[in-house]
């Protein structure tokens, strides 16, 4: 890649008429070796030094001028040359400076466990002493050793690997996202522009992820110095993704490399700087192969474990785990590029292996590296666990790495669009489990079975989150009076043409689409009597509808879940901040807002208060403020919520037509056995009569405190009744189950707001025991503890079933 490029010169003439097209660094590179072999030809020579002062080099042009006969230096040409080169700036590169770097990119290759054979860098900085190292106007380098005299370096070397095309890059120079290699192994690094260009040109992508870069350089000494060359050679050197690979043993190095890395994915991409160096692709093929060998010797080994083991042996083995009497084995098979993700898995680790059972967590050992299928295999066959629990993620996601015949519980943590698919719902098997956040229409829509799932809200770390004193410096930091902490920082108009630019050109839901946020903040308008998330469904078939498009389930899903709710939820909570942003100015009380891009909000950036990151610095931030906000369009029940009340801190919640939905559904789910009390032709639906049961008559005694309609039966619908049913759903949902009276401590319009803060803000006892109560109810339910133990008994239960 980085051979440059020179055109075919056959004669005298051919060289001195390059020389004077224009064209230096095509010219220098033949020129100067030419001139070596005829030192006589002073025309050469003095076309040789305008051509040096032409790309910035006047200490060569003046060297190559040097032993011009002084019978010519009168010589009008080579005055001008003359001339040209005293008015150019300096061009030595500081041979001090160098040897600095080179002794600091030693030591930090070495501290990273490279091979530094001792001397190399004495060897190093002896010839940069005696040397002559020149920078170009386009930073080209090229340079003389004293030994020989000859200049190394003489072409366009820089611009031939600035141009070069790349494959993972577009026309433009830009990434592209889809084309992002696994791995590259760049064949030589000197000169190290080419790996300057792939590292600056492969940033963190938006997972996380930095692609590994491996470097085989056979000569140690000319990699220090390729390095010390670049002003981000430091840098390079200390990078974690940068693997070097060097020394006359090189090609064994790196083969032994790939062999620690059978269980990764391996590099796809090879790129080289200099000359090709012998055994480097046999080597890589070498691997991939070994790869694919351990590949089925591991998958073998796994079906040999697990043929044998059918759902009675795994209902005798998780009855005996609830009994206390074996321990499970448990993997999370997750991925550090999800913080959330990874943060969830570590603390059901935790929360499992305080109950006795054995945990590990798959994940990648960097943020430069991803799992091949050996890893899981690996795991599978060798530690042989009793479960799989995976976020989000069911078996048929993971493919051929898990075993058939074993438990896997898919523990869903928000509404995940790629969960909305017909495929999977039937690829369900009688091992297959779910827990969590699941939509009722996983069942009716997508063929998931009902029975086999536990819903259940997202839960919180009671070991992360707890109402301990924080830290001083913590709580003057985050001492305030309102607060609130998200990374939505987009305006709702903004991220709305986002949306509508996303679409294709010749969508015919442009039209139907331009109106969704005056349609979604009218909706909200309707407060509590508005049953949001029904509403917010129908405007999703709606769109469709209005543009005469016939979707199908996954459709609507997807405009629900990736455009509307979305939309709604970050109208609804920006509508908030602006609420508290009015109120702390009427008062004088203090509001911050955490999280990424609020410094750029055109109304709220005065109250941006930087980043927060999810542990200790979040719980101090809970409790140290005296009221945190929390909003959400389909439920109040939400993690932030969990978290608050269990540090200690006070989440003013508002609520939506969607909340007094799930109180009736809970409602209706606690008359499970109830026979019909009466009926009522009307709806054709049979009835139980509100006074004959407590709950009911707690019911309406709410929805008469929150201003609501209140009535004397309730309809028996029994989708709501069976918990074999879709629509069943345990009262761990209830906003009331988890604050109590929704019209005391939560607030559904501007008026209730200010009452419901006026008050936190004024009466402690009241702010103290309410969140108190909260921290009990989750402390039963809502933890990763309880999570823990239900997880295990729900599935001994349905395997015995």
């Amino acid at each position: 890649m980085t051979a440059v490029s020179t055109p075919t010169i056959r004669t005298r003439s051919d060289l001195l008429a390059l020389g004077a097209g224009h064209r230096p660094w095509a010219f220098l590179a033949p020129a100067v070796p030419t001139l070596m072999q005829h030192p006589d030809d002073h025309d050469l020579r003095v076309l040789i030094a305008a051509n040096a002062c032409a790309v910035g080099l006047p200490t060569l042009a003046r060297d190559i001028l040097r032993d011009l006969p002084q019978s010519l230096q009168t010589d009008p040409t080579v005055g001008q040359v003359v001339m040209m080169i005293e008015s150019l700036p300096h061009d030595r590169l500081d041979t001090e400076l160098l040897s600095t770097r080179v002794s600091q990119i030693a030591d930090s290759i070495r501290a990273r466990g490279v091979c530094v054979p001792d001397g190399v860098p004495e060897a190093t900085l002896r010839g940069l002493r005696h040397a002559t190292v020149l920078r170009a106007s386009d930073a080209n380098v090229v340079r003389r050793d004293a030994d020989d005299g000859v200049w190394m370096g003489l072409g366009d070397v820089r611009g031939t690997i600035r141009n070069a095309a790349l494959g993972y890059l577009r026309a433009d120079g830009t990434t592209d996202p889809e084309r992002i290699p696994r791995g590259i192994i760049l064949d030589g690094a000197d000169p190290a522009w080419l790996l300057e260009r792939i590292a600056s040109t492969l940033p963190v992508q938006p997972d996380g992820f930095q692609t590994p870069i491996i470097v085989v350089q056979p000569e140690m000494s000319s990699l220090l110095l390729a390095l010390a060359l670049l002003d981000d050679g430091a840098s390079l050197a200390a990078d974690p993704r940068i693997s070097f690979i060097t020394g006359p043993d090189c090609i064994e190095r790196f083969r032994a490399f790939l062999r620690t890395r059978i269980d990764y994915a391996l590099p796809d991409t090879m790129l080289r700087s200099g000359p090709p160096t012998e055994g480097i692709e046999h080597a890589l093929r070498e691997a991939q192969q070994l790869q694919q060998s351990e590949h089925q010797r591991l998958a073998g080994a796994m079906e040999e474990v697990y043929r044998p083991r059918n759902r009675s042996h795994w209902a005798a083995r998780f009855h005996a785990a609830q009994a206390g009497k074996a321990t499970l084995r448990i993997v999370l098979p997750v991925s550090r590029y999800s913080t959330f993700v990874h943060h969830a898995a570590e603390d059901l680790r935790d929360a499992l292996q305080a109950i006795g059972h054995e945990v590990r967590i798959l994940d990648e050992p960097d943020t430069h590296t991803r799992l091949a299928s050996p890893a899981y295999l690996r795991l599978f066959a060798e530690w042989q666990p009793d479960l799989v629990i995976s976020i989000n993620h069911p078996r048929r996601q993971f493919g051929q790495v898990c075993p058939a015949n074993l438990p896997v519980l898919t523990w869903v943590q928000d509404q995940m669009q790629h969960l909305y698919d017909r495929e999977l719902g039937k690829a369900q098997g009688p091992l297959d489990f779910l827990a969590g956040v699941v939509n009722p229409s996983l069942f009716t829509d997508f063929g998931f079975p009902r029975r086999q799932a536990m819903p259940i809200p997202v839960v919180a770390s009671s070991r992360k989150f707890h109402d301990g004193p924080v830290r001083t410096e913590d709580r003057d930091r985050f001492a305030c009076d309102i607060a609130y902490v998200s990374h939505n920082s987009q305006p709702p108009g903004a991220m709305h043409d986002g949306l509508l630019r996303s679409l294709p050109s010749d969508s015919p839901l442009h039209a139907s689409m331009r109106d969704l946020p005056e349609r979604i903040s009218a909706l909200i308008a309707g407060g509590l009597s508005t049953a949001l998330s029904n509403e917010l469904t129908l405007l999703a078939s709606d769109v469709f509808a209005r543009a005469g498009v016939t979707p199908d389930p996954r459709a609507v899903s997807t405009m629900l879940h990736q455009w509307i709710l979305p939309l709604a939820e970050r109208t609804l909570r920006h509508e908030t901040l602006e609420w508290a942003a009015s109120l702390c100015n009427q008062r004088g009380w203090s509001l911050k807002i955490y999280g990424r891009g609020w410094e750029s909000h055109p109304t709220l950036s005065k109250y941006a208060s930087g980043r927060i990151e999810h542990g200790e610095a979040l719980r101090a931030c809970y409790q140290s403020a005296r009221v945190h906000l929390h909003a959400s369009p389909v439920a109040t029940v939400h993690q932030r919520v969990i978290e608050c009340a269990l540090s200690g801190g006070f989440a003013a919640c508002r609520i939506t037509g969607s909340d007094i939905s799930i109180l009736d559904a809970v409602a209706s789910a606690r008359l499970a056995n109830t026979p019909p009390e009466a009926s009522y032709p009307p709806l054709r639906q049979e009835v139980a009569f509100t006074s004959n049961h407590a709950h009911l008559c707690m019911l309406m005694a709410q929805r008469q405190r929150l201003g609501l309609p209140v009535w004397q039966w309730h309809c028996l619908m029994q989708e709501f009744r069976d918990p074999e049913r879709p629509y069943f759903i345990s009262e761990e949902f209830s906003p009331a189950w988890l604050l109590g009276d929704l019209s005391e401590i939560t607030f559904w319009d501007r008026p209730s707001f200010e009452r419901l803060i006026d008050r936190a803000m004024t009466d402690d006892r009241f702010r103290a025991s309410t969140t108190q109560s909260i921290r009990a109810r989750i402390h039963e339910r809502l933890t990763h503890d309880a999570f823990a133990g239900r997880s295990i008994a729900f599935m001994a239960e349905r395997l015995s079933g």
